[in-house]
């Protein structure tokens, strides 16, 4: 999807999405509302039930949706992101603008590698995207870039040291 709005001389690099965990909290509550229709004895709770089981797969549904269009990319000029289905939100900057990239994982991101990613651009601004998989692999791949086009200078060189 993002490979449109390339640049005619840009070059794609590495390109990540979603985790899938970002499927667990709808998957899990489609899961249990559908139970909990199946064994409600009571006709009022069972139609109850099966409104919360269309709701939550609906959810599941928009999440599927999210998980699959989602993208991060990094080219050798920027760092390209868009995620979202019913809330877009996309980022583009050039690498020489990306003043700090943080990785957040916790013990289970770890072991699963996922995590969320800030990227601070000029003057302070901040995005944030959450369950990314990989997000350290995002961070390494825009250091290289910045690394090899020679763009680096002392300010890039403290990004790589602390996760």
């Amino acid at each position: 999807m993002i490979q449109g709005e390339l640049f005619h001389d840009e070059r794609l690099v590495w390109r990540g999405r979603l985790h899938r965990v970002v499927l667990l909290r709808p998957g899990l509550t489609a899961l249990f509302t559908l139970l909990l229709s199946r064994i409600t004895g009571n006709p009022d709770l069972s139609g109850l039930a099966l409104i919360w089981t269309g709701l939550a797969l609906v959810w599941l549904s928009c999440s599927i949706v999210n998980y699959l269009i989602s993208e991060f990319v990094v080219t050798d000029m920027r760092l390209l992101v868009q995620t979202g289905f019913l809330r877009r939100r996309t980022l583009q900057i050039f690498l020489s603008k990306v003043e700090q990239i943080v990785v957040k994982q916790g013990f289970l991101g770890q072991l699963l590698n996922f995590g969320s990613i800030v990227v601070r651009g000029p003057g302070g601004t901040e995005s944030r995207f959450r369950c990314m998989a990989s997000p350290v692999e995002l961070k390494k791949r825009v250091l290289g870039q910045l690394f090899s086009s020679g763009a680096a200078d002392d300010d890039y060189r403290h990004m790589g040291q602390a996760t």
